[in-house]
């Protein structure tokens, strides 16, 4: 990954392959999927989120049942995981 986009967890630079975005620490199990709920999460939504931010609301995503939702996304450091914010 060519941005300067260090992990939420420990700091080392976030790379990517074909399906997510990861740690560059083998040691850390940070890594968030490329697309989620049926949406292609962008760069720089991963910038906003592992800076503590929160993303615009995505909208359109897809439940596991399959109904319609919008949302936004935030990484909740505690938990060390993503998290939908709905409004």
């Amino acid at each position: 990954m060519n941005e300067n986009i260090k992990c939420p967890k420990c700091g080392y630079p976030i790379a990517e392959n074909n399906h997510r975005y990861y740690c560059s620490n083998k040691a850390c199990d940070f890594s968030i999927v490329k697309v989620l709920c049926g949406k292609r999460i962008t760069k720089s939504q991963i910038k906003i989120l592992c800076t503590g931010g929160r993303t615009a609301v995505i909208k359109n995503m897809i439940s596991k049942s399959g109904s319609h939702f919008d949302a936004a996304l935030s990484y909740n450091k505690t938990a060390g995981k993503i998290e939908f914010v709905f409004e």
